[in-house]
């Protein structure tokens, strides 16, 4: 399971076409020009990711205050987010992927979390057997990314209208 989130879609493709056959730096300039936003709502998500408050309060009793040794989640979590932009006649996109798939296996029923699939996590305190549960909180990253990936989605558009332009002056 992967959530991507992709822009330029046919119009890329048609534009990516079409800049094949032209001489110059058209086509260097027009990634450069998609990188910039994408490679903007990678860094942030991955912000998030990294900074994301992953407290956790016992339910139903005072509060736990035994040391428990640390398994880092964030890192590894982080690392199953991709970004890529080609403007290749085959293959153009911009886009950036967060796939369950990169996660450790010893962390991947985590990511329905991250991605806002499941909401309440629950689980025992490792080495409590008699009933000590905690309630954790794992942000959903990908819902606040969303205007991250608004506004990259019109930065892109932006920068495949200008190349459109730039090849019908050129009468390609």
């Amino acid at each position: 399971m992967s959530f991507r989130f992709a822009s330029g879609g046919n119009a890329l493709g048609d534009i990516a076409s079409r800049m094949q056959r032209c001489a110059g730096d058209l086509r260097p300039r027009t990634t450069a020009a998609l990188r910039r936003p994408t490679k903007e709502v990678y860094d942030k998500m991955r912000r998030d990711i990294l900074g994301a408050d992953m407290s956790a309060r016992p339910v139903g009793r005072p509060p736990f205050r035994a040391h428990v040794p640390r398994h880092p989640v964030r890192r590894p979590t982080a690392a199953a987010l991709k970004w890529k932009v080609s403007t290749a006649a085959g293959g153009a996109r911009a886009e950036v992927t967060f796939s369950a798939s990169r996660v450790p296996p010893r962390i991947r029923q985590l990511f329905p979390y991250w991605v806002g699939q499941k909401r309440r996590l629950r689980h025992p305190i490792m080495g409590h057997r008699k009933g000590r549960w905690v309630g954790q909180k794992i942000p959903n990253v990908w819902q606040r990314g969303e205007d991250y990936r608004e506004q990259a989605r019109r930065d892109i558009h932006t920068a495949v209208r200008e190349a459109a332009d730039i090849l019908t002056a050129r009468g390609r």
